[in-house]
C-alpha cells in the first residue's frame, strides 16, 4: 500500500509540474516567438495530460477485483505507457515538419535573450525533477514512474539544448557574426531535437509490446530460475523439469513442471508443498512481483 500511494503522489507531482511548465512554455513561445519553447510548451501539456492517465491506471490496478482480474491488471500499465509513447512521437513528427516549412520560408528570430534565461531556469528544474523520480521508480519498481522519470529526461534534454543553442545565436547576434543564419537556429533546433527524441519513445512502445506478448525474462534471470530448478530435480531424484517464465513491468508469472519417477507416484501434498517453498525462499530477491505456480506429474504429456 505505500508503494502504491507513494506512486501514485510522485504522478501528481509530475502532472503538476508538467501543467506549470506547459503554461510558462506557451507564454514565453508566445512572447518571444520561438518554436522550439512552443514545442517544449506543447510536449509537457500532453505530459500533463499523460500523467493524470498514468494516476487513474494506477488506481484501476490497484481496484482491480481478483475475480474479474485473476493475474492482476498490471498489463494496464504496458497500455498507457504505449499510448503516452505514441501520442508524444506524432507530436515530434508534427513539430519536425512544422519546423521544415518555417526553414523553407526563410526561418524565424525569436528573442534570444528571454529564451536563454527560460531554458536555464528550465534545464535546472527538469533535471531535479527526472533524478526524483528516477529514484522512485527504481525503488518501488513503477514502470510508470519510470515512464514520468523518461518524459522529464527529454525535458532536460530539450531545455539544455535550447539555452546553449540561444546562448550561442545571442553571442552571433551581439558580436555580428553569420547573422544570417541565426534566423535557422529555432526550426533547426525542433529538427535536431526532433531526431534524438524519437529514440525512446519507439524503444519504449517496442519493450512494452514484448511485455504484452509475455517475453521471457532477460538471459540473466531464465538462467538463475533453471539453476533453481535443476537443482529441485537433482536433490530430489526428478526425471526432468520444465520452466516457463515471461516478463512484465515488474511483474514475473512462472510455471514450473516436474516430471517424477514411478517411485514418486506417493508424493505426499506436504511433500510438494515443501519443494514450492525451497523455490519460492530462493526467487526472493529477485525484484519482482511474483506468480508461481509449481506441478508434478508423472506423464511427460503434461509438462511439456
Amino acid at each position: 500500500m505505500l508503494k502504491n500511494n507513494l506512486t501514485q503522489k510522485s504522478l501528481i507531482f509530475s502532472a503538476v509540474f508538467a501543467l506549470a511548465f506547459a503554461l510558462t512554455g506557451f507564454v514565453i513561445g508566445f512572447i518571444v516567438d520561438s518554436q522550439m519553447i512552443l514545442f517544449d510548451g506543447m510536449y509537457s501539456l500532453i505530459s500533463f495530460a499523460l500523467s493524470l492517465m498514468s494516476v487513474f491506471a494506477l488506481r484501476f490496478k490497484n481496484g482491480a477485483k481478483p475475480k474479474k482480474y485473476p493475474f492482476g491488471a498490471s498489463n494496464i500499465d504496458s497500455i498507457v505507457i504505449i499510448f503516452k509513447f505514441s501520442i508524444i512521437l506524432m507530436l515530434v513528427i508534427v513539430s519536425m515538419v512544422h519546423a521544415t516549412n518555417t526553414m523553407i520560408q526563410g526561418g524565424n528570430s525569436p528573442d534570444f535573450g528571454v529564451g536563454v534565461v527560460y531554458a536555464l531556469l528550465s534545464t535546472i528544474i527538469c533535471v531535479a525533477i527526472s533524478i526524483l523520480l528516477k529514484k522512485v521508480a527504481q525503488n518501488k519498481q513503477s514502470a510508470l514512474v519510470l515512464a514520468e522519470a523518461n518524459q522529464w529526461v527529454f525535458d532536460s534534454v530539450t531545455s539544455l539544448t535550447v539555452f546553449i543553442s540561444f546562448l550561442l545565436a545571442q553571442f552571433m547576434i551581439v558580436t555580428n557574426t553569420f547573422t544570417e543564419l541565426v534566423v535557422y537556429i529555432d526550426p533547426l533546433l525542433v529538427l535536431v531535437l526532433g531526431v534524438y527524441l524519437m529514440k525512446t519513445p519507439i524503444l519504449s512502445i517496442k519493450k512494452q509490446l514484448h511485455y504484452l506478448l509475455e517475453v521471457a525474462p532477460n538471459e540473466k534471470i531464465m538462467k538463475h530460475l533453471n539453476t533453481i530448478v535443476k537443482d529441485i530435480e537433482n536433490k530430489y531424484n526428478m526425471k526432468e523439469s520444465f520452466v516457463r517464465a515471461s516478463a512484465g513491468n515488474g511483474s514475473l508469472f512462472l510455471e514450473i513442471d516436474f516430471v517424477v519417477n514411478n517411485s514418486q507416484n506417493q508424493f505426499t501434498i506436504s511433500q510438494q508443498d515443501i519443494i514450492r517453498q525451497e523455490i519460492s525462499n530462493r526467487i526472493k530477491q529477485l525484484p519482482h512481483d511474483k506468480w508461481m505456480t509449481v506441478a508434478f506429474t508423472n506423464d511427460r504429456k503434461w509438462a511439456v
